[in-house]
């Protein structure tokens, strides 16, 4: 992820097809989404809230949550790999 933000899109615009750079954009929203679904699961550990009623039920719903969206992304990202690896042999059938 790091990577990507310190990637100038000008650096790739015009080179890698539209459709190829909006499916690595979004899979990485969808990485940063669910980062911050973890996020939430240890912020709620480590803090008061455990001490709250419902605590195990919130935590149920979020670990839940995150494991909806982990299984799709998983397959997805695969997907999104074998794109970049045609995307790859494509550009380099077309390097002088």
């Amino acid at each position: 992820m790091n990577t990507q933000r310190s990637t100038s899109l000008e650096d790739i615009e015009g080179m890698i097809r539209h459709g190829v750079l909006r499916h690595i954009y979004r899979i990485y929203y969808e990485y940063e989404h669910l980062g911050q679904k973890i996020d939430a699961q240890f912020n709620m550990h480590f803090s008061t809230v455990r001490a709250m009623d419902g605590y195990m039920k919130s935590r149920e719903r979020i670990a839940g949550a995150i494991l909806v969206h982990a299984s799709p992304l998983e397959k997805e990202s695969e997907q999104l790999v074998t794109e970049i690896e045609k995307e790859l042999k494509r550009l380099s059938k077309t390097d002088p």
